[in-house]
């Protein structure tokens, strides 16, 4: 296990930030388990905020804890991925049929996407960061405006992996995905919620169908 850049007492978000994008990377060894005590030197945090990080990481299916107790990093493979992009699919799917058949704030959704633009003021690490920030964002206004509280908690509790995931994409495909796709493909989807065009939906499934094959080429890359 790769030891982690010493920090000053990091916080809990980015421990956690952190212990994403490494298991995605693969730099922990799936085949022995890992304890609060290591975690917790090697990121030079309290052993509270390690457990704290661990339980939030099994929630979301990246560490696993067998019948004895012994907990285990997730091997993300293929199967994980289309699992998690299924979710991803129902949720957004729900949102934009909402958005095509009902009322509303259409100004969030424009608000996020005028973000896009920005992503031309920066290189580098900076842009994948941007990138993923303002990709995720752009998803989550689709859920905000909605205005549907039970579907916007359950998108809740996925975003962070889509926002590492965001990056994790970025950085291994660097300039595949450009500034100017990122605006055309959003623009398009953006602009079907606004019509109310049914076809709105085909558009957003096809949208993270090809979400997940990069984050599947990203796998591959990274082995």
């Amino acid at each position: 296990m790769e030891r982690a850049e010493k920090k000053k007492t990091p916080a809990l978000d980015s421990v956690l930030l952190d212990m994403r994008e490494r298991i995605f990377l693969n730099h922990f060894d799936t085949s022995r388990p890992i304890t609060e005590a290591e975690i917790s030197d090697m990121y030079e945090t309290s052993r509270n905020n390690i457990r704290t990080a661990l339980q939030t990481l099994e929630s979301e299916g990246l560490i696993i804890i067998t019948e004895t107790g012994r907990k285990y990093v997730r091997n993300v493979d293929k199967k994980f991925v289309d699992d998690l992009y299924l979710t991803r699919i129902m949720l957004e799917r729900q949102a934009v049929e909402i958005c095509i058949h009902q009322e509303i704030d259409y100004s969030i959704l424009a608000t996020a996407f005028s973000a896009f633009y920005s992503l031309y003021s920066y290189s580098g690490n900076a842009l994948f960061e941007m990138r993923s920030k303002i990709n995720t964002d752009f998803h989550r206004a689709i859920l905000l405006a909605t205005a549907n509280i039970p579907l916007i908690r359950a998108w809740t509790t996925i975003e962070p992996l889509f926002r590492c995931v965001a990056k994790f994409n970025y950085v291994q495909l660097k300039e595949a995905q450009t500034n100017d796709y990122l605006i055309e493909t959003h623009q398009v989807l953006m602009d079907l919620i606004f019509r109310r065009d049914p076809a709105a939906t085909e558009c957003i499934i096809k949208h993270i169908g090809i979400a997940t094959d990069e984050t599947i080429a990203s796998l591959k890359k990274g082995t």
